[in-house]
């Protein structure tokens, strides 16, 4: 008898398909899986996630590094939630911060499912008149920013969504607001399992192409600094920041302010901080940070160019003030401040430009003055 082939055996089989019974068949033995690589997977799902955590750390663990425009704020590649009570202005204040960062040279995507085109257009333009931006900081703007008005998104758009994100090089997405994209999906906000699952389907491809992710989302009527309903939230998001007002609520006509602060412990980076926005009535300042001493650099700034402007009276250009501000060690870690800060002065009347288009003071000899207790004011 030749012996089996290897991988094959020789059994007795009852009568089947008309052979007698106990005639010997061949039997093929269940041979060893070649291990898969075929997307989905059990290799590329679980072998294919193995890392060498020694080798990472003697080839140098990689620094955090912030998004640009974001420094101390935003991390590159991580999951971020800003949370605050309803109409307190988290979109008009994230809107800014995008703003900043766009002209800085990151690239973003606001997937808009609360406000819509128009009052997005409206506050958008707003910022640009108040900042006096030019056509070249406008195109900036169109270049690095993509704006989508209720987009609507299905469990099965990981992929897409990933290819589209990595197609246009993005750096960061933004989620305004969290409930409606919870509610297109058919999630509750409330139920641990359904939030895990909407960041399966839309947080997490995201970050592991590397793409930092920002969730606007409201707080309860209890805790004014944690996001209402499911504690999941929290646990699956990275940053967790809290947004409030302070004073009166900003509007088109009004000036109020605006506070963003991450707490210890809210953040698995380790960072903390505390970010205050002027904003509203003509006025779109930049989030500064009060732990940088922003109130003392502002000040710093405007009595330096007090300074410089009286020994100029027939004024001078932006660029030739901010170098002679510089001369007299005035630096900025946020170089948008200087611009703002400069807007910011010019609204208020403590300087305007004369029919050159250079920066002087008002009011001859009383300009000084009266801009000296501009500055004084809190």
């Amino acid at each position: 008898m030749t012996p089996p082939r290897s991988g094959a055996t020789k059994t007795r089989s009852p009568a089947k398909n008309g052979r007698a019974p106990g005639t010997l068949v061949k039997v093929r033995r269940r041979q060893q899986p070649k291990l898969p690589a075929e997307r989905g997977s059990f290799g590329a799902r679980v072998l294919g996630t193995e890392r060498d955590l020694m080798d990472i750390i003697e080839n140098g663990i990689p620094p955090v590094e912030y998004l640009p425009g974001a420094d101390g704020i935003l991390i590159r590649g991580t999951r971020n939630q800003i949370a605050a009570f309803q109409k307190t202005g988290k979109s008009i204040g994230t809107l800014v911060l995008c703003f900043d960062m766009a002209m800085a040279g990151c690239r973003i995507a606001i997937l808009d499912r609360e406000n819509g085109t128009r009052t997005f257009a409206d506050r958008l333009s707003a910022i640009i008149d108040a900042r006096g931006s030019s056509a070249k900081e406008k195109q900036r703007w169109r270049e690095n920013v993509r704006y989508l008005e209720f987009p609507q998104l299905r469990a099965t758009d990981a992929d897409d969504l990933v290819g589209w994100a990595m197609a246009k090089r993005l750096d960061l997405v933004v989620f305004d607001s969290q409930r409606m994209f919870l509610t297109d999906l058919r999630l509750s906000e409330s139920n641990p399992d359904d939030y895990s699952k909407f960041m399966d389907i839309a947080i997490d491809p995201l970050f592991r192409a590397g793409i930092a992710t920002l969730i606007l989302d409201n707080t309860g009527f209890g805790d004014q600094t944690r996001s209402r309903s499911s504690s999941a939230k929290g646990d699956l998001n990275e940053v967790l920041f809290a947004m409030e007002g302070l004073g009166d609520d900003p509007s088109l006509k009004k000036q109020g302010r605006l506070r963003l602060w991450l707490e210890p412990g809210r953040s698995r980076y380790g960072h903390t901080g505390e970010w205050t926005l002027d904003i509203g009535g003509g006025v779109f300042g930049c989030w500064t940070s009060i732990e940088e001493g922003s109130d003392t650099k502002r000040a710093a700034f405007t009595e330096t160019v007090l300074r410089v402007l009286a020994a100029v009276p027939d004024g001078l250009s932006q660029r030739s003030l901010f170098t002679a501000v510089r001369e007299f060690g005035i630096k900025f870690e946020n170089e948008i401040a200087r611009h703002v800060w400069l807007a910011g002065l010019e609204h208020e009347g403590v300087l305007t430009k004369n029919t050159q288009g250079r920066y002087c003071l008002p009011g001859g000899n009383d300009g000084p003055r009266e801009a000296e207790r501009a500055a004084r004011r809190p």
